[in-house]
């Protein structure tokens, strides 16, 4: 049985639509009390490597040509902000949602279109990712492209979402892994992409986008002197997590006896956290051969664990309850402290971004603690739980198989995200967070397009 997708053709933007994107800039100044860019610790690495443009060895290189693609159009207009490389992802997203109803949702009604654009810049906290200094964006923005690329039927706009796609993926190694899990789970689903007609070519087609990521990303690393690698000190993040699970502690148990090495005297002093094992300058990663020297001793540590039936069992087990704690972890605001002046951070934005560093430095909402975060979390948290139980009623109020399709597809990609922050980074909210988001968001567009058959029906 063949499968065509349907003729789509672009139409202009109507009213409703573009107060719906006005109602988003509204949501900002309100929340934020005003434009402001946020920073987390990380922020500062990749601003100062916009600058340096060299490859690191604990993360991708793209996210920093990013910024600086971004200056250097900034210089040509005269304009020294980073707000620069906001706005670009800003209408990115915009349009790619209002893509997403005007496609699959809400194909001729600009009244809903408006409701679901407005009440998804509200309801879900993607709008906290946009203003951070960070590629954590690009995570949400790598499935609303693929998911557009695999349906598009139009060789321009193949080309447009294909390029969003690569650009997502390039932007975290954690990219690579979701994108290539996701594909390899829409391979093996024919009745999903079945129902969403989605041809398997296309599919195919992303698989190829997914190797290209892993190339790109492997050749930038041998270009930059780290050799065929995705991240030189991937190692470090990798036994890290194991020290946080219990995996490394079972290891230094078994092996310190026969095989002694400098990591067994930290048997019985491990941090309880990943990040207290990596950033700390007095931590076991300086003490145990640093960035630069752990390579052989973390490696090996890595194989044993691999290898060793027990190791290996206990370390799939821990990955399994890692991947579950990263799902529930829900919130925004990691990372989102106080910068000081004499920072990394500071001193780029002075010399780079004068506009930038006084707003920072004047009565800047992070500087003052003035963001309730906690209570932003706790509004997002039960938020997600009305959503996903509304749409579970939706989908039995009005039984359609392309219901529950969507919420699949959209529950693997924020699986997938789980897993690859979690076992190979850390158990971060704002790591799961940035994935979740697309999960409340097909919810809310399922459960209007439930409420809106129901109206009218109601009124026919």
């Amino acid at each position: 049985m063949s499968f065509h997708l349907p003729t789509y053709k672009p139409e202009k933007m109507n009213l409703w639509v573009h107060l719906s994107g006005l109602v988003w800039i509204l949501m900002l100044v309100i929340n934020m009390n005003g434009l402001f860019l946020l920073y987390t610790p990380d922020s500062a690495a990749y601003v100062l490597n916009s600058r340096e443009l060299l490859v690191p060895g604990d993360r991708s290189v793209f996210y920093s040509l990013y910024l600086y693609v971004c200056s250097q159009v900034g210089e040509i207009i005269g304009i020294s902000s980073l707000w620069i490389s906001i706005l670009p992802i800003f209408f990115m997203i915009y349009g790619m949602l209002y893509q997403w109803v005007q496609r699959f949702f809400f194909p001729n009604s600009p009244v809903w279109q408006f409701v679901c654009l407005s009440l998804a810049g509200v309801l879900t906290p993607f709008p906290w990712f946009i203003i951070q200094i960070m590629p954590d964006v690009f995570t949400g923005i790598l499935f609303l492209s693929s998911v557009l690329f695999l349906v598009e039927n139009v060789r321009f706009y193949q080309l447009v979402w294909g390029s969003i796609t690569l650009a997502s993926t390039l932007m975290h190694n954690g990219n690579l892994i979701v994108l290539t899990i996701v594909v390899l789970v829409l391979l093996l689903s024919k009745s999903v992409w079945e129902i969403l007609m989605i041809q398997a070519r296309r599919i195919y087609y992303l698989g190829i986008v997914s190797i290209v990521g892993w190339l790109s990303v492997l050749m930038s690393n041998y270009i930059g002197g780290n050799g065929w690698t995705t991240a030189k000190c991937s190692h470090i993040f990798i036994v890290a997590q194991m020290s946080e699970t219990g995996v490394l502690k079972h290891y230094l148990e078994k092996y310190c006896q026969e095989e002694p090495s400098i990591m067994c005297q930290y048997k019985d002093s491990l941090p309880e956290h990943a990040y207290g094992f990596i950033w700390p300058q007095d931590g076991i990663l300086m003490k145990t051969g640093g960035w630069h020297h752990s390579d052989s001793l973390y490696g090996k540590i890595i194989k044993t664990v691999l290898t060793d039936p027990e190791l290996l069992l206990h370390y799939t087990g821990s990955a399994l309850k890692s991947t579950s704690y990263q799902l529930i972890s829900l919130g925004v605001g990691d990372g989102i402290f106080p910068v000081d002046t004499s920072s990394t951070l500071a001193s780029e934005l002075k010399n780079r971004y004068p506009t930038d560093y006084k707003t920072l430095f004047s009565d800047h909402p992070q500087q003052t603690g003035s963001i309730a975060f906690s209570d932003l979390n706790e509004f997002y948290r039960k938020s997600a739980i009305v959503l996903f139980l509304a749409s579970l009623i939706s989908i039995y109020v009005i039984p359609r198989k392309n219901q529950f399709a969507w919420m699949a597809l959209s529950f693997v990609f924020v699986l997938s995200n789980a897993f690859a922050t979690s076992v190979f980074a850390n158990v971060l909210m704002r790591l799961n967070t940035r994935g979740f988001w697309i999960l409340m968001v097909v919810c809310l567009f399922l459960v209007l397009k439930t409420i809106s058959h129901k109206l009218i029906k109601k009124v026919q």
